[in-house]
């Protein structure tokens, strides 16, 4: 029995692993080793390599290109240059007198001791820039507790300034941070002192509209009196000079009548002496 011819089987050259594929693909690889064996660290940096296994990390102080082993070394660049770290919102801080007031400070800080500082860097910048803020904060509610308000107010901000970096560089101490400068950058009374201040500006302002409304009310009352004064004095006048009037009237008519009528002067005297008396 003849059995059936297969095909011939016919391969496909892309598919084929040709030399030229190959090289490519190992070159690419080299490359790719070649890029994460390579650090480099700029001015203002320093780099720690972590290895498992090894002693101590690898520090890599100076700028520079630098070489590490690729998926095996970790590398951390820490920027060793001048940082500010701040209270952004102001926070209560009790002071002497069992008062209160709301401060917020800042901080200039750099990095003194990078081994100590990439562990704390491990877990997250912003839990490095939390802690800080965290120890400035302790840091200023010692030194403002045995204060008065009016003392916070008015302190020397060099003195003050020098007494708690001090303080800060012996908390900051385990992170490997240095403080260069503290101060505040917002000082205030507490809600309650401001309150009450608002509260005895509002009292005044009330009772000097109250003295102003009686002032005006006063004022209103001698006006009207004047006013009546004076009315009384105009018609007075007026009753005064219509009298007078009167009388000059009357002299007249008497001074014709006698003319025409030929009275005696004791007729006229008697008619002079009743319109003096009607006119005073």
């Amino acid at each position: 029995m003849t059995q059936p011819t297969l095909p011939p089987v016919v391969q496909d050259p892309g598919r084929r692993f040709t030399l030229k594929r190959v090289g490519v693909v190992v070159l690419s690889t080299l490359i790719l080793i070649g890029i994460f064996s390579v650090t480099v660290v700029e001015t203002g940096q320093v780099g720690v390599a972590i290895r498992s296994g090894a002693a101590e990390p690898r520090l890599m102080t100076t700028p520079g290109i630098y070489l590490r082993l690729p998926f095996i070394e970790r590398v951390w660049l820490i920027d060793t240059r001048l940082q500010v770290s701040e209270q952004l919102i102001p926070q209560s801080y009790a002071v002497a007198g069992g008062e209160s007031m709301m401060l917020a400070g800042w901080l200039a800080w750099r990095v003194d001791d990078p081994l100590k500082f990439s562990e704390i860097a491990a877990n997250g910048a912003s839990k490095v820039d939390d802690r800080i803020v965290s120890i400035l904060s302790e840091v200023i509610g010692e030194g403002v507790r045995m204060r008065s308000a009016s003392s916070v107010l008015r302190m020397d901000v060099a003195q003050s300034s020098a007494a708690w970096n001090d303080a800060l560089n012996k908390k900051l101490l385990p992170l490997g941070i240095r403080s260069e400068r503290v101060g505040l950058r917002q000082v205030g009374l507490s809600e309650a002192a401001t309150e009450a201040i608002y509260g005895r500006m509002r009292q005044v302002e009330t009772r000097n509209a109250q003295q102003m409304m009686a002032a005006l009310a006063n004022d209103e009352r001698q006006v009207a009196a004047l006013q009546t004064r004076q009315r009384e004095q105009v018609l007075e006048n007026a009753y005064r000079t219509a009298q007078k009037n009167r009388g000059n009237a009357e002299a007249a008519a008497l001074a014709a009548y006698t003319r025409l009528y030929g009275q005696n002067a004791a007729v006229v005297n008697a008619f002079k002496a009743t319109a003096q008396e009607s006119n005073p």
